[in-house]
């Protein structure tokens, strides 16, 4: 399985919804859709592997220095992120969890924010 091609809307907890295209290998664009950070967009080198059949670990660094670490399991639909950033000079860092969905993929009942 490949990410190539592949867009994806992901739904987190805490209320960040985004759309993110698997353009190559290693290039990845993305676009806010809902939360603290509606309407950001950016395009990031990215670094991603296929850790198991279907289920990739993908991380990249953002201009600002933000850096993000994403695992997506295409089986499950779930998705995890941590992410680190800068707050008042001090370095914090979060974990994030929800579900995604490929965009023009058939939906089905998939699983619950719950």
């Amino acid at each position: 399985m490949s990410l190539v091609g592949k867009t994806v809307v992901i739904r987190y907890e805490s209320g960040l919804e985004l759309e993110a295209h698997y353009e190559s290998e290693t290039r990845m664009t993305w676009t806010a859709l809902s939360g603290p950070q509606e309407g950001q967009q950016g395009t990031e080198h990215i670094a991603a592997e296929e850790v198991a059949p279907g289920v990739f670990f993908i991380s990249w660094v953002e201009e600002n220095g933000v850096t993000v670490s994403n695992v997506l399991n295409f089986h499950s639909h779930r998705a995890f992120a941590f992410v680190t950033f800068d707050a008042a000079g001090t370095r914090r860092s979060a974990v994030e969890k929800g579900i995604f969905h490929e965009v023009g993929a058939r939906q089905t009942s998939g699983p619950s924010m719950r």
